[in-house]
């Protein structure tokens, strides 16, 4: 079953055409990333992370250590949250009712777990990739000095991509990366690179002027 946030709740469909409300907001913040977890619902908005025990039926506000910070994203691993923030990659141990900065003074703008290893793209002040091991514990960086942003990531196969605001890059190892996309998507207004993703024939990627498609893992 797939879930997306709309203008006034959550809404699920099991074919992705059609959509059907099963849940309300009933506050006023904007919203973005939605995590759920059987009939716990997470919502991330500009204030902070709601909770909804019973299927979005009612919503309690669950950011302790992380009020006011604007979350970007959030996944969840076992029983572990992270959301992704301007002040750090923060994470739950309790379904939410508190949260630990594991990356304090960096921003991190893009999270996505692969396999056992735990992917963030960094920004501000210290644009890069990092990955972690052991839940975040301990990190370690690209060798790739980036000078963009980086707002996604996937895998196919064994080859990690990564969105940034200038191109595509691949990696085999989370340590070395290489740009597939500077001869396809090389206009200025086509390199910001904001999503991809994968329907197992094909590699989508949605930029800042419209969507590519790649039949050969981004070569072209």
């Amino acid at each position: 079953i797939a879930y997306a946030t709309g203008i006034d709740g959550i809404y699920s469909s099991s074919n992705g055409i059609n959509w059907s409300k099963i849940a309300n907001f009933t506050f006023k913040e904007h919203y973005g990333a939605l995590t759920v977890s059987g009939s716990k619902f997470y919502v991330a908005t500009q204030s902070g992370i709601y909770m909804s025990t019973d299927a979005g039926a009612t919503w309690n506000f669950s950011s302790k250590g992380i009020h006011a910070l604007e979350v970007l994203e959030m996944v969840q691993s076992a029983s572990t949250i992270y959301a992704s923030t301007l002040r750090g990659l923060m994470a739950s141990t309790d379904e939410g009712e508190s949260w630990k900065n594991l990356t304090p003074g960096i921003a991190v703008s893009a999270l996505k777990i692969i396999g056992n290893t735990l992917y963030v793209g960094t920004y501000l002040d210290n644009p890069g990739i990092m990955f972690s091991t052991d839940n975040g514990l301990t990190w370690t960086h690209s060798n790739k000095k980036f000078e963009q942003y980086v707002f996604d990531f996937l895998a196919v196969d064994k080859t990690i991509f990564a969105a940034t605001s200038h191109n595509i890059y691949t990696s085999t190892d989370g340590i070395k990366w290489t740009d597939v996309s500077e001869d396809e998507i090389n206009a200025p207004d086509m390199s910001l690179v904001f999503c991809l993703g994968s329907d197992g024939e094909y590699l989508y990627a949605g930029t800042i002027a419209g969507m590519y498609r790649s039949g050969d893992k981004g070569v072209t």
